[in-house]
């Protein structure tokens, strides 16, 4: 399985959801949301990984727990203050000049409020870390590891926009 997979896989429809309530957001918006804010973080920490904050990013991955699920990671004692909390502190940390900017722009793709993609960004750093974990980036391969996955995620609803988009473009030929 490769990462792509592997991330859809580990932030299905139920991790969505559950996302989304904690971060205040019904299952479509939290869906936008995790699909805005994915590969704007993997894009940020892909970038920092070459720089002295690389180090930052494989001692986050070391740190965290594997976690098993993202609802798994939420049914803990305060599984989603604590991922939130998380967040909180490493964003700026690890994701540098776009920790700033990392909410706003989630909101702006998603069309949701700022501080609704603020909890979100924040929770699902931890578990986006832990993810990459599990994947086998580690201190020795930081860099390279997520120079690989940079960039390679195809948006959920890509295959069906682009079927949508053959399904017109045949009706507009036809009609």
């Amino acid at each position: 399985m490769d990462f792509t997979e592997l991330l859809h896989a580990f932030f299905d429809e139920q991790a969505a959801t559950q996302l989304g309530q904690a971060a205040g957001l019904d299952a479509p918006a939290a869906r936008r949301a995790l699909d805005a804010a994915l590969p704007l973080e993997l894009e940020a920490l892909a970038a920092q990984a070459d720089t002295p904050a690389g180090r930052h990013i494989a001692e986050a991955i070391a740190s965290l727990p594997l976690f098993e699920s993202v609802p798994a990671a939420l049914n803990e004692p305060d599984g989603a203050s604590n991922l939130q909390q998380a967040g909180e502190l490493l964003l700026p940390a690890l994701l540098g000049d776009q920790a700033g900017t990392l909410a706003g722009q989630v909101a702006g793709r998603a069309g949701i409020p700022q501080d609704s993609a603020a909890r979100l960004t924040q929770m699902t750093l931890p578990l986006l870390l832990s993810l990459l974990g599990r994947f086998g980036v580690n201190a020795g391969n930081v860099g390279a590891r997520l120079g690989e996955v940079r960039g390679g995620l195809a948006q959920p609803g890509a295959a069906q926009d682009r079927k949508s988009t053959r399904l017109n473009s045949s009706h507009r030929c036809i009609s």
